[in-house]
């Protein structure tokens, strides 16, 4: 457990180490455990989609924006010109 710097395997090794030692369930600790890091995966999920909308700002206002702005204002300044040069 220690040299797998993991620290999920090493809370199941402890744990499966206290079962073994207590004479307790290992069935009962494996369920326990795997609700444990379901838990755990689904917060890290959240967390991820939290930050999903902040790392898409970028992209969203250097490259969809400018294109968005052409194609609505593009015809617009080019009619502008045309009635101006007349």
């Amino acid at each position: 457990a220690y040299r797998t710097d993991v620290p999920e395997v090493t809370t199941f090794v402890h744990a499966v180490a206290q079962a073994e030692q207590l004479g307790t369930s290992l069935g009962r600790v494996l369920r326990a455990q795997g609700v444990t890091l379901r838990t755990q995966r689904r917060q890290r999920a959240e967390e991820t989609a939290r930050r999903a909308p902040v790392k898409m700002i970028f992209p969203l206002v250097f490259f969809i924006m400018p294109t968005f702005f052409i194609i609505t204002i593009g015809p617009i300044a080019v009619q502008a010109i045309k009635f101006l040069g007349d």
